[in-house]
């Protein structure tokens, strides 16, 4: 008996499942190491399965190539700079699963985009969960923690989990109106967890993006969406790269202390974007590889992990050379995202831009923006398969 594996619709979901939480959960921050080698485990098998599919197939599409391309040149990089190369290897095989299952079954995704949706909102469930179950964590003013969070460890990494779960439930109101049954309460536990954690980067922007998907007239939403990258660039290019010179510009200093009355150094996010461009300046080619924690304190500033921003984060794993693979993969996504302009594509087209401007203040594992672009780079297939399925 031959089996189709293109047919096939469980073992693809509950790989979905398992890619999903796989990156939203983070075991290792409360204490569960053996869930996390177990999780590691399964998605290592699901990787290799994706890998036979796409053996069989004969063909490797273009956004793996680019995919693979990005990861292998930071993986190099980090082997030769002795930095943190086996974790970014389990990093690259996970986006290879995803670029693989979503090839594979693109004549039919709505199992991949309803596993994602699962295997996000269990993890978003889980960490309201642990909000409930331990108050402690956000109610106790300046001696609450920023870790130990289950969604990622730090409470400046749940957004984009919670952008990504968000999206994909979305999207799942293609297949079945009865995925509002998850929907409503996804979005309330989303918010309250922002709300407690006060992650208001991450609330502000998470609320931007309902806003986006609820405008009723598409060619505005489309409009303002394009207009929220537009203005993401320039604050990238006028701001983030200015380091501490953004500091000194008058301006700047009366439009942001004397109108809005915050400070210019978000949060001293300055000092750290400017330690990270003179990291940058050091290796401008080919960066540093997946740093460790012990070589970001001692190169940079000391007063938080990282470059806080994402577009710094990749010039310091892989240079300029990184930036023009992964400008690749945005440009072959949004190309085929930015055309479609209909409801459910301005949705996708809404979480990256939502996602940009999240990035603009913190680096995330490279995994939710690839995903994102994933999604956009494949949308055009699953709208015609659930437009096929409706009419049936």
């Amino acid at each position: 008996m031959k089996v189709d594996l293109k047919a096939l619709r469980t073992i693809p979901m509950l790989m979905m499942v398992i890619f999903a939480l796989y990156i939203s959960v983070s075991f290792n921050s409360v204490g569960i190491q053996a869930a996390s080698y177990i999780l590691l485990g399964l998605t290592l098998i699901s990787f290799a399965f994706s890998a036979i599919l796409i053996i069989r197939n004969d063909n490797i599409p273009i956004l793996s190539m680019a995919v693979l391309s990005l990861m292998m040149l930071i993986e190099v990089i980090s082997i030769l700079t002795s930095m943190e190369w086996k974790d970014w290897l389990y990093y690259t095989l996970s986006l290879l699963l995803l670029t693989f299952l979503f090839h594979y079954y693109k004549h039919d995704l709505t199992p991949l985009i309803s596993g994602a949706a699962i295997g996000f909102s269990i993890a978003v469930y889980m960490q309201f969960y642990q909000c409930i179950a331990h108050p402690e964590m956000w109610m106790l003013g300046t001696d609450r923690t920023n870790a130990g969070y289950i969604l990622g460890g730090n409470y400046n990494s749940i957004g984009p989990r919670i952008l990504c779960a968000l999206l994909t439930c979305l999207l799942c109101l293609r297949i079945s109106r009865k995925w509002f049954i998850n929907l409503i309460p996804l979005c309330i536990c989303s918010l309250l967890i922002l709300f407690m954690i006060q992650s208001m980067t991450s609330v502000t922007c998470i609320i931007l993006f309902l806003v986006l998907c609820i405008i009723p007239n598409t060619r505005i939403q489309h409009a303002l969406i394009t207009l929220i990258i537009f203005a993401t660039i320039l604050f990238e290019f006028f701001v983030c790269l200015q380091g501490k010179g953004f500091e000194n510009n008058e301006i700047a200093r009366w439009f942001i202390i004397d109108i809005l009355g915050k400070d210019m150094t978000f949060t001293h996010r300055t000092d750290m974007w400017d330690s990270a461009l003179q990291a940058i300046y050091a290796s401008p080619l080919y960066g540093y590889g997946n740093p460790t924690e012990q070589w970001f304190y001692s190169k940079m500033s000391s007063f938080a992990y990282g470059p806080h921003n994402f577009f710094l984060g990749v010039m310091i794993n892989g240079g300029i050379l990184a930036v023009m693979l992964f400008g690749i993969i945005i440009i072959i996504s949004l190309t085929r995202i930015y055309k479609m302009n209909s409801r459910f594509s301005n949705v996708v087209y809404a979480s990256i831009s939502t996602l940009a401007i999240m990035m603009l203040m913190e680096y995330y594992p490279f995994q939710f923006p690839i995903f994102l672009l994933t999604i956009a780079y494949y949308y055009r297939y699953f709208e015609l398969t659930t437009a096929k399925q409706h009419l049936q």
